[in-house]
C-alpha cells in the first residue's frame, strides 16, 4: 500500500512540472486544498491585462480552475474574488500585482491603469478645395498605442462625404467617430485671347483654362466653352470684349469667364531703310526691363498671384507683355557682360524681357516674300547629341538638319510663340533644300524638308542676291534676351566700340570636322567657321517665307 502511495505522489509530481513547462503559470493554493474541494490550480486567461482609470471591466478576465479530475471550468473575475485593497487600485494609475482568490486557491495577474486621454481625441469636419488629389480626414491627440481605421477616406472629386473612424485604444476598447470631408469647387476661368487678324482674313478665336490644377486638362471639363456669336465685323480697328465664350461646365470647378477684344489690322508693309528692306512680323523677347517701378510692380503681381503667365510664358501688364528669366549668360570677361543699354549682366539673377516685335530683313520677293532675322533671337544647340543615331531604320549624324532638335524647335515652339495664329496663316511651307550646293562642305548631306520656319545655309547667307556680298552683312546683333540665354557674343573693338554684341549663328550646313560639326558665321561675320551641334552658346537666326496677299 505504501508503493501505491508512493507512485502516486511521483506521478502528481510530474504532472505538474508538465503543466509548469507547458506555458501557464499556474497559482499555488493558499493552502494544501481539502480532498473535497477536488481542485489543484487556479490561473487567469493572461497574465497582464491594460485599462484606463475607472474603465475595467471584470468579465475582461477569465478565470481558470483544474479540478483533480482534469476537468477545467472557466468564467469570468467577480468583484468578491479580490481584496478591498486590489480593487482600488483599479482607480491608479501604474503597474499593479493584483490577487484572485477561489476556494482556497489563488493566483495573481498584473494590470496596467492608463491615464484615459480617449477624451481628448478629436475628429472633425473639413472643408477643402478640390486640388485634384486625394483628401483625407485624421483622428488627432489620439493615445500612445492606439491605432485607427477609416471607412471612406480618402476622397477627391467635389462632394460631402461621412468619414467614419474606429479607434483601437490599449487594452482593446474601441471608439467608434465619423466626421464630414467636404470637397467644394475650384476656381476656373475661361480666359479668352485676344483674336488677331489681319483684313481679309479669317480670324481665330480661341481661349486658355486658367486654374486647372494636378494633371486636369480640358478632359475635366463635361461641357466646353462655346464662343458667343457677336456682330460681324471686317473693317481694321479694335473691338472691346467682342471675343466671348459661355456655356462650360464641369464637376469639380466654379467657372468664370474672361472677354478678349478683337483686333482688324492692316497686311504688314515691306519699309526701306539704308538702301535695305525690312518687314516686321512675330513678337519676341528682346530688351530687358531696367524700369526700377515696372520691375517692382511685376515683382509685386505676380508673387501676389493677381499677374499670371499665359501659355507663351508671358506677364502681360499694362497691354505690355514680359517675360522673367534667369540668366546664363557666357562669362568671359567684363566687355561680354552688358546688356545693350550697358548695364551689367549678372550670372543667376532673375530679369524681365520686353517681348517686342521681330524685324526681318527681306531677302527676295519673288515666290514669297523670303526674309531672314535681322536680330539674333535665341540660343538653342543644334543637336544635342554625341554620336550618330539610327532612327527608323536610318543613321543620322548629329549635324544633320534634317532630324535636328534645332529644326524641331523652330516648326514648333518657336513658331507657336513668336507668331499669332494670324500671323502664321501668312507663312508659307517651303521646301527647304539640304544638298551638297547649299554648304561649302560637301562631306556630310541631308535630305530636303518641308518647313514653315527654318535656318540659312551657306549658299543663303553668301548669297549676294541676297544681300549678303561681305562679312559686314553678314553680322548680325544679340538681343538683351539672348545674351541672358548664354551666347558668346564679340566684344568692343578699340576701333568701334559700338560693335559689342555681334553673335554668332548656326547655319542649317554641315562643317568639315567631323559629324558633330555644324558650320556657322561667327561674331565678325565670317561663314567658314563651325561649332559643335550641341553647343548652348550659338545663335539663332530663323528665316521664314511669307504672301501678304489674301
Amino acid at each position: 500500500m505504501r508503493n501505491v502511495l508512493t507512485r502516486l505522489i511521483k506521478a502528481m509530481a510530474l504532472f505538474v512540472l508538465a503543466l509548469a513547462l507547458s506555458g501557464f503559470v499556474a497559482c499555488k493554493p493558499a493552502e494544501k486544498p481539502q480532498w473535497v474541494n477536488k481542485a489543484k490550480t487556479l490561473e487567469t486567461e493572461y497574465e497582464q491585462y491594460e485599462t484606463f482609470v475607472g474603465g475595467f471591466e471584470y468579465d475582461i478576465v477569465t478565470v481558470i480552475v483544474e479540478y483533480l479530475n482534469g476537468e477545467t471550468e472557466e468564467f469570468s473575475l467577480t468583484e468578491d474574488m479580490l481584496s478591498e485593497t486590489d480593487r482600488a487600485k483599479q482607480n491608479q494609475i501604474g503597474e499593479h500585482t493584483l490577487t484572485v482568490t477561489y476556494n482556497n486557491l489563488s493566483c495573481t495577474f498584473d494590470l496596467i491603469v492608463l491615464e484615459d486621454t480617449s477624451e481628448y481625441i478629436e475628429f472633425s469636419d473639413k472643408e477643402t478645395v478640390y486640388n485634384g488629389v486625394a483628401q483625407y480626414l485624421s483622428v488627432e491627440n489620439l493615445p500612445v498605442g492606439a491605432t485607427v481605421e477609416y471607412e471612406n477616406n480618402g476622397q477627391i472629386n467635389v462632394g460631402e462625404y461621412e468619414v467614419r473612424a474606429t479607434v483601437t485604444l490599449p487594452g482593446g476598447r474601441e471608439k467608434a467617430m465619423a466626421a464630414t470631408l467636404t470637397v467644394v469647387k475650384a476656381p476656373l476661368t475661361v480666359k479668352a485671347n485676344v483674336a488677331k487678324t489681319f483684313v481679309n482674313y479669317q480670324p481665330e478665336f480661341s481661349y486658355e483654362l486658367v486654374g486647372l490644377v494636378g494633371n486636369d486638362d480640358e478632359t475635366a471639363l463635361s461641357a466646353l466653352p462655346r464662343l458667343i456669336a457677336g456682330t460681324q465685323v471686317e473693317t481694321i480697328g479694335v473691338y472691346e470684349n467682342y471675343v466671348k465664350y459661355e456655356g462650360a461646365s464641369a464637376q469639380n470647378y466654379e467657372i468664370t469667364y474672361e472677354n478678349a477684344d478683337f483686333v482688324i489690322l492692316a497686311m504688314p508693309q515691306i519699309q526701306t531703310e539704308n538702301g535695305k528692306k525690312y518687314l516686321t512680323l512675330g513678337e519676341y523677347p528682346q530688351s530687358v526691363v531696367s524700369n526700377a517701378q515696372t520691375i517692382a510692380t511685376l515683382d509685386e503681381k505676380i508673387d501676389s498671384g493677381a499677374l499670371v503667365a499665359d501659355s507663351k510664358g508671358y506677364y502681360t501688364l499694362n497691354g505690355v507683355s514680359y517675360v522673367k528669366m534667369t540668366s546664363n549668360h557666357y562669362v568671359n570677361g567684363e566687355s561680354y557682360a552688358k546688356f545693350t543699354n550697358g548695364e551689367t549682366i549678372i550670372y543667376g539673377k532673375s530679369y524681365y524681357f520686353m517681348v517686342e516685335p521681330i524685324r526681318w530683313q527681306v531677302l527676295s520677293e519673288t515666290n514669297g516674300i523670303v526674309l531672314i532675322a535681322e536680330k539674333l533671337l535665341d540660343t538653342q544647340p543644334f543637336w544635342d547629341i554625341d554620336n550618330a543615331i539610327e532612327i527608323a531604320g536610318v543613321t543620322y549624324n548629329p549635324n544633320d538638319y534634317s532630324q535636328s532638335e534645332i529644326r524641331k524647335w523652330l516648326n514648333g515652339e518657336f513658331r507657336n510663340i513668336a507668331f499669332g495664329a494670324h500671323e502664321r496663316a501668312l507663312m508659307n511651307k517651303v521646301t527647304v533644300s539640304n544638298g551638297v550646293e547649299e554648304g561649302l562642305y560637301p562631306d556630310y548631306p541631308c535630305a530636303d524638308t518641308q518647313d514653315y520656319v527654318y535656318l540659312p545655309s551657306y549658299k543663303d547667307i553668301t548669297n549676294v542676291n541676297y544681300g549678303f556680298s561681305a562679312n559686314d552683312s553678314r553680322m548680325a546683333l544679340t538681343t538683351d534676351y539672348t545674351r541672358a540665354t548664354g551666347t558668346y557674343m564679340r566684344p568692343a573693338l578699340s576701333t568701334d566700340p559700338e560693335q559689342i554684341g555681334y553673335g554668332q549663328y548656326y547655319l542649317r550646313s554641315a562643317g568639315f570636322s567631323g559629324i558633330r560639326e555644324v558650320s556657322v558665321v561667327d561674331c565678325f561675320g565670317n561663314p567658314t567657321k563651325e561649332a559643335q551641334s550641341g553647343s548652348f552658346i550659338v545663335c539663332v537666326r530663323p528665316m521664314i517665307s511669307v504672301t501678304l496677299s489674301a
